[in-house]
Formats: C-alpha cells, sequence, structure tokens
C-alpha cells in the first residue's frame, strides 16, 4: 500500500492487486452499498491511522476510485462541515460514463439498444428519463442513441450523486 498525503483533507492510497484480493474486493466490485466495499474501505482507512495519518471524518467524504498503474488508486477527500456535524460517504468509481436524457421512456429504451455491452441505468426524475452509461460504447452508437436521447456531459462524481439520490426504474 502507498499512501500519499496531499493535504490535511485529502489522502490518496494506491492498493496492489494482491492488496484488492486480500480485502475481498476488486475495482470492477466497489460500490458503497455493497457491505465488502464498505468493509475494505474502513480497512483502508484503518490501515492510515497505522502509518499515522488520520483524516478528521466528521465531515462529508468522498471517497474517489481509479486504476492506477500498479493496481487501484483510492482518493479521500474529507469536505469540512459548515454547518452541523453531518457524515455523508459516497463512493465514486471513476470511469467512463454518459448521461442521455429523454422525455419519453420507450425513446430511452431504444438509445439503450446501442450500448449492448455497456452496464445501463434508468432515471425518471420529474418528466424527464435519464440513461445512465457506463462502460463500452462506440461513436456511432452514441450517434444512433443521439436519435432518441440528448447526450449530457457527466462527471464521476455527478454519476455518483444520480446513483445514490435518485431510485433507477426498469429499463
Amino acid at each position: 500500500m502507498k499512501v500519499n498525503v496531499i493535504n490535511e483533507y485529502r489522502v490518496e492510497v494506491e492498493l496492489a492487486p494482491t492488496e484488492m484480493e486480500d480485502l475481498g474486493v476488486s475495482f470492477e466490485t466497489l460500490d458503497w452499498a455493497d457491505i465488502e466495499t464498505r468493509r475494505a474501505v474502513w480497512s483502508v482507512l484503518g490501515a492510515l491511522r497505522e502509518y499515522g495519518v488520520a483524516l478528521d471524518l466528521s465531515g462529508k467524504v468522498l471517497i474517489e476510485a481509479d486504476r492506477g498503474p500498479g493496481g487501484v488508486r483510492l482518493r479521500f477527500s474529507v469536505i469540512p462541515p459548515k454547518g452541523p456535524p453531518f457524515s455523508a460517504k459516497s463512493f465514486v468509481r471513476n470511469e467512463n460514463a454518459l448521461l442521455l436524457c429523454s422525455g419519453n421512456r420507450e425513446d430511452a429504451r431504444k438509445a439503450a439498444r446501442f450500448f449492448p455491452e455497456a452496464q445501463k441505468r434508468l432515471y425518471r426524475s420529474g418528466g424527464n428519463y435519464w440513461l445512465l452509461v457506463s462502460g463500452p460504447r462506440t461513436p456511432l452508437a452514441l450517434r444512433m442513441a443521439g436519435e432518441y436521447c440528448e447526450p449530457v456531459r457527466l462527471s464521476a462524481v455527478a454519476a455518483a450523486y444520480l446513483n445514490e439520490h435518485f431510485a433507477p426504474v426498469t429499463l
């Protein structure tokens, strides 16, 4: 485990594949809703304390994961609370995500067909349907899906927010 303390609010941890295996998780399975991911994160935070790195977890904590050169890189960023103490842990697996918006559920379903290998989730908010696509996709598939839905730029943080705060609907 390689530890890089950026500042008092941000720490990066690089884990080798064998360390991820020892924790019982992989990059693909990282999900804050999964108890094994939570256990692994708490184990990493415990190891950080043993290294003498103490993060104040009384604020919001954003946990980002990227594929690193030697395994997986985790970034822990603490956002100090502005009001009373509030603790919300979000987990962001940084990967290439795409959001498509449509006012029609059937159009969102048609757009989803152009991404057979990708992971897809459909959300409804107000009168719009939001199709979140992560994984393999081609420029041609994006153009074809654009006939049915409007593509929207989406950061990894926004994708995590969508996953955490909106309930998916059946695709």
